[in-house]
């Protein structure tokens, strides 16, 4: 919810009251789809990391933050000298402004397929925009504040900037099953405790590190209801976890579907193989054939016996008139040789499928096992807090097999994951090989 409406109108005025008179002393990048900017009263700093990409877009308050001197380059002049005067949200919405005294306004869209930051040096004068392909946010206003109408078959339709987590919470509290009017109570108190939450919680839900105003899923931190060190808090930390959380999520996927194809797969062969074993096989039709040789008329389409394999039961066999009987048992025992063959492959083919269902449960269990980070102990700082040790899981897809491959941490060949050591352990740099910040 690190973008959510409700985590950015409590961001809002924490930002309008500790940077309330702070001016504008370098806006840079010096990343890809990174927006920096660095502001001061004089006698301390503050920045604002502002990481556009599509897939995480984010706004980082980092307490200190050194510019290289290469690969940087100086973005928004208009920006630099500037004094803030407050901050604010668009309603229901995921827009951030902050306003300055000339008038002047910067807005950062923290939509997540297209974020953006909008630059105005006046409130009539034309857009600045980082993302320059996004040129309909020139025109990004806000929308009119208007009340959702009531929905009588689900209240959470009234509020539609809840986002994901609160319907969870809902459900995780049975109100799916409560009556309307208990249902629409609950959603109620949710907005109500979104509006002003007691903590900010960092969760682990789904194999993803969230930061929450909900209690919810796997909870590894509660905090203080301060946005800005739940930010300084979660986005260190989910950063140096997304890799290894991006590979988790794609190799329980790969195993959870092939899991799924061999289990299907070993049942189409196991009721494949139960029809050959109980119904009446090649052999035995011949066998019929020869025990019955002398009740069977020459030119016969078909005959009549009893079938001593199944009691005794009545059986009429069919024949070919054009051959002899003999010659229509030699054609079935041919037949039940190859059926024995089919037999056999059907039966490894079950073993070796279940048996491959079976390993990819296992390593799906051992997957769920790992534990993605320890907390961090109070009043540490997130680049000193690294996983546990532990493997990491590869998966390697091929044409005919799957298969997983435990790699030391560190490997020269894929990118290393920050994770959390013990306390005065020591770690090992590998040439080409630096942890992710």
């Amino acid at each position: 919810m690190h973008n959510n409406y409700y985590f950015l109108r409590q961001l809002a005025p924490a930002l309008a009251a500790q940077l309330s008179g702070y001016e504008v002393a370098a806006c840079f990048s010096q990343e890809k789809d990174e927006l920096v900017i660095g502001l001061t009263n004089g006698g301390a700093e503050f920045w604002l990391k502002a990481q556009l990409t599509a897939s995480f877009p984010v706004l980082a308050l980092p307490t200190s933050f050194h510019r290289t001197r290469t690969n940087s380059v100086d973005l928004l002049p208009d920006l630099v000298g500037r004094t803030l005067a407050g901050a604010g949200v668009f309603p229901n919405d995921r827009v951030l402004t902050l306003q300055f005294t000339d008038g002047a306004s910067l807005l950062f869209k923290l939509y997540g397929p297209r974020p953006n930051a909008i630059f105005r040096p006046a409130p009539d004068a034309p857009a600045q925009l980082f993302h320059q392909r996004y040129t309909t946010d020139a025109e990004l206003a806000p929308q009119p504040d208007a009340v959702a109408p009531r929905q009588a078959a689900d209240p959470l339709k009234s509020y539609p900037a809840l986002g994901d987590l609160p319907p969870r919470y809902l459900r995780a509290h049975g109100s799916d099953s409560a009556p309307e009017a208990e249902k629409e109570r609950r959603v109620k108190k949710v907005v109500a405790l979104l509006e002003n939450p007691p903590h900010f919680y960092i969760i682990q839900l789904e194999g993803r590190t969230r930061l929450s105003l909900l209690p919810l899923g796997e909870i590894e931190q509660t905090l203080p209801p301060d946005p800005v060190a739940a930010l300084r808090a979660f986005v260190p930390m989910f950063l140096s976890r997304r890799a290894y959380e991006t590979e988790s999520r794609q190799v329980r996927q790969q195993l959870e579907r092939r899991a799924e194809e061999a289990t299907i797969s070993a049942s189409q062969a196991r009721a494949r193989l139960h029809a050959l074993e109980h119904g009446a096989s090649y052999r035995q039709t011949a066998d019929l054939i020869m025990a019955h040789l002398t009740q069977i008329p020459a030119g016969a389409a078909q005959v009549e016996v009893v079938d001593f394999y199944q009691d005794n039961q009545p059986r009429i066999i069919k024949l070919k008139p054009t051959e002899t009987p003999q010659r229509t048992a030699q054609n079935l025992y041919r037949k039940a040789k190859n059926q024995q063959i089919e037999t056999r492959q059907l039966q490894e083919r079950v073993e070796r499928r279940e048996a491959d269902a079976l390993w990819c449960l296992e390593r799906l269990e051992e997957l769920g096992a790992f534990s993605t980070c320890a907390p961090c102990a109070p009043g540490a700082k997130p680049t000193t807090c690294s996983p546990r040790p532990r493997p990491r899981l590869l998966l390697s897809c091929h044409s005919k097999y799957l298969k997983m491959k435990a790699l030391p941490f560190w490997s020269g060949a894929t990118q290393p994951i920050m994770t959390c050591l013990p306390s005065g352990m020591p770690t090992k740099k590998i040439s080409g090989c630096t942890p992710r910040t």
